[in-house]
């Protein structure tokens, strides 16, 4: 309706009841009431007037009244009656509600289902109908359409009134998904084309890009590429010109963008100011950006924060820098002053705990490395953060601190959100080792034996699981106190009752493990195990070679393993930088007692670094070597070593590689060395990362073949994903100098 017509309406309106209403004038209201209405409430409505019961009428006030309950948007008609009532008046709003919408029909649709598209609308089924909010509602359907790339989508509303119902019908013609076919860079003298295509979003389509355009995301490519300029000095760099054009298909568009460079700043020189507790030599040395180097605007500030970063690691937490720039554009150079503002040296008063309603407080706090009274060291904060953390008790770690009343001290806060530590798990999986599993496990990871029922909250570990498969039975219970007596002791045990079926033969092991181990510092780590195990082979095939025969039969193994660990890894769930590297030493038999004597050495050494923020490589070296003594006349072939499959060298069939019996049949070697070395990339933040690898190694019968220049090698490509019943693997390995390759993937249970 045009606006005049509806302002006229209103004003006939209001002339028609303020004859009556002048006898009515300054009575006092004893009662509001609304009549018409269904579906908008009461409450609702006389909660935008100014009229309220016990205060005099005003006609004034109902005027306006009239105009506010209108603006709702709800109503096709509006009037007010006032009745004497109990020594006043009663005020009735007399309402006509628009039309309610029955059905909401969406016809033309194909790349868009009808629950996407009602979802980013306003309006739905059982609503009012309000003809503004429709049209806002095609802008949001366009929006929605125009971010999968349909630039020509038409979307033509119609709606159908009877009976005070409303059909709405929004026939939407997509026209076609149009695609980037090509990106042109122009103007760019010092920054080469490829390298501005790889910061932009938008991508050409191609075999691995879907290469939709987004106008959004088009935005966001001109932020990045501006950003890119002033990392490399270019401050005043600025994009002339940005064009689309389609071809005659209509279905492809190219993009063209022109930059104007300006010229490269530089970094003249760096100074600082009001540092007395490190020298500028010192200071300059945490720095990233130099004299000399291409001045980065965008750094400053993290450049500072190292700066403060450098004062809190040593207790000085409440010092703060910043940076100013002195910008020369005549000789295009840049002073850079730090200023800084020392703050006195900061100690810890007491330090709390937060949020922990099943995790005992002890459990957390010997997870934290700085204690009250020493001073505030940022990088210890940090690393009792990751500990913490690492516990796998909590989704969430906070670390505050709290002013206190006595002079520099101050409170350090650790406020945690705790998740669920237990889990009882059943189900299917299939590996391209063990083949079809069948499973059941019951785990608690915050276990706490002394707190019944709910035997939660100490620490513990313990684990009861069952896996049965078509070439593999394991049965096993596990314990784990990680702080005896409160000390930095561990102790545990493992029972084991495992089968593997071997191509060739079958191998069954039953025993108990006991474990020990002791922490000598906050990330090196002494363990030790006791191990007694009976192993049996049996069902030997007939084509099997005589190193597998003299297998045949029971032995039984008493071994004792001791070794160190160092483990700073930022994350043991998704490391993204630190190390963990261990070496053992483990000796069966003689005065252990068993059938075999023999000992074994181990180590290993993987190292996460991060790559520009979201990518990490690791790099991973292993080796061993065992060897028989005293009675025995050879190691037995169920403690030698194998390569080959997953977690090994991909690309190679599991214990596809070392030394063969004359009949073909894998039988182990004394030494081994493995080498790998990663790239993984988030695909999906959280849930999918991809993996780019390579791997070597190869294992020996004995010292004295190593050949260390011929290697087994491979490459490959995989995905890491996380679901609710456990992690996926797969990887795709090429063996190096052979043909073809090969799938290894696990999923349905982290075997």
């Amino acid at each position: 309706m045009h606006k005049k017509t509806i302002m006229l309406i209103l004003a006939l309106l209001l002339f028609s009841f303020s004859l009556p209403m002048l006898a009515q004038e300054g009575k006092i209201v004893k009662k509001l009431e609304v009549k018409g209405n269904r579906r908008v409430s009461s409450a609702f409505i006389l909660s935008r007037v100014r009229t309220k019961v016990g205060d005099p009428l005003s006609r004034e006030i109902l005027k306006k009244d009239i105009k506010r309950i209108y603006s709702l948007k709800y109503f096709s008609d509006v009037s007010v009656d006032v009745s004497d009532f109990r020594n006043g008046v009663k005020v009735t709003f007399l309402v006509v509600e628009k039309p309610y919408i029955s059905r909401i029909k969406i016809t033309g649709n194909q790349a868009l289902n009808e629950d996407e598209i009602k979802k980013a609308m306003a309006l739905s089924e059982g609503d009012i109908f309000v003809d503004t909010a429709l049209k806002k509602d095609v802008e949001r359907i366009a929006a929605l359409y125009e971010k999968k790339g349909f630039y020509k989508v038409k979307i033509t509303p119609s709606y159908q009134e009877s009976e005070g119902k409303v059909e709405i019908v929004i026939n939407i013609n997509e026209g076609p998904r149009i695609k980037v076919k090509e990106i042109k860079i122009s103007g760019n003298k010092h920054i080469p084309t490829p390298q501005i295509l790889k910061v932009m979003k938008t991508k050409k389509a191609s075999f691995f890009w879907r290469g939709i355009f987004g106008k959004e995301v088009l935005e966001e490519d001109i932020g990045r590429i501006i950003n890119l300029y002033k990392s490399q000095g270019f401050i005043n760099v600025k994009i002339e010109r940005k064009e689309i054009s389609y071809d005659p298909t209509g279905r492809f568009l190219t993009l063209s963008i022109k930059i104007k460079e300006g010229d490269r700043y530089r970094v003249k020189a760096i100074e600082f100011s009001g540092n007395k507790l490190f020298s500028s030599e010192k200071l300059l040395s945490v720095l990233s950006m130099k004299a000399g180097s291409p001045y980065n605007p965008l750094i400053l500030e993290w450049e500072a924060q190292k700066i403060e970063t450098l004062y809190a690691n040593s207790g000085y937490i409440t010092t703060r820098a910043w940076a100013v720039p002195d910008i020369n554009n005549q000789t295009k150079q840049v002073n850079i002053r730090y200023e800084i503002e020392e703050g006195p040296k900061i100690y810890v008063r007491l330090i709390e705990i937060k949020g922990n309603t099943r995790t005992k407080d002890k459990v957390i706090r010997r997870e934290i490395t700085i204690k009250p009274g020493e001073p505030f060291q940022g990088d210890k904060v940090r690393r009792s953060k990751e500990k913490i953390f690492n516990l796998g008790y909590f989704k969430e770690v906070k670390v505050t601190t709290r002013p206190t009343s006595i002079p520099n001290y101050q409170d350090l806060i650790f406020e945690v959100k705790e998740k669920k530590t237990g889990m009882l798990t059943f189900g299917v999986g299939y590996s391209s080792i063990e083949q079809a599993i069948g499973y059941v496990e019951l785990k608690q990871n915050n276990f706490d034996i002394t707190n019944p029922p709910s035997f939660i909250g100490g620490g513990q570990k313990i684990k009861l699981s069952a896996t049965i498969g078509s070439v593999r039975e394991d049965y096993s219970l596990s314990f784990t106190e990680p702080y005896f007596r409160d000390r930095p002791i561990s102790l545990g045990f493992d029972l084991f009752n495992t089968l593997r079926q071997w191509d060739k033969y079958d191998e069954r092991r039953k025993g108990i493990a006991i474990r020990a181990g002791k922490k000598l510092s906050e990330d090196l780590s002494f363990y030790s195990r006791y191990r007694y195990q009976t192993v049996n082979i049996s069902n030997l095939a007939s084509d099997v070679g005589e190193e597998i025969k003299k297998e045949e039969g029971t032995n039984d193994t008493s071994s004792i393993m001791a070794g160190l660990t160092l483990d700073t890894r930022d994350n043991v769930f998704d490391p993204s930088r630190g190390i963990i590297t261990s070496g053992s030493l483990e000796i069966a038999g003689g005065p252990l007692g068993g059938n075999r004597d023999f000992y074994k050495l181990r180590g290993s050494y993987l190292r996460y670094f991060p790559w520009k923020e979201r990518f990490v490589w690791s790099t991973h070296v292993e080796g061993g070597y065992v060897n028989n003594y005293g009675s025995s006349e050879e190691v037995p072939i169920f403690e030698r070593f194998f390569l080959g499959g997953l977690g090994s060298v991909r690309g190679y069939p599991y214990r596809g590689i070392g030394p063969e019996d004359k009949e073909g049949n894998p039988i182990g070697g004394k030494v081994y060395l493995l080498f790998n070395l990663e790239y993984k990339y988030p695909l999906v933040e959280k849930v999918m990362k991809g993996v780019l690898f390579f791997d070597a190694g190869d294992v020996w019968a004995k010292p004295g073949e190593i050949d260390l220049g011929n290697l087994k090698e491979s490459v490959g490509a995989g995905i890491r994903l996380q679901t609710p019943i456990g992690p996926v693997s797969v990887d795709y390995g090429i063996p190096l100098g052979k043909k073809g390759g090969r799938v290894h993937f696990s999923f349905g249970y982290a075997f």
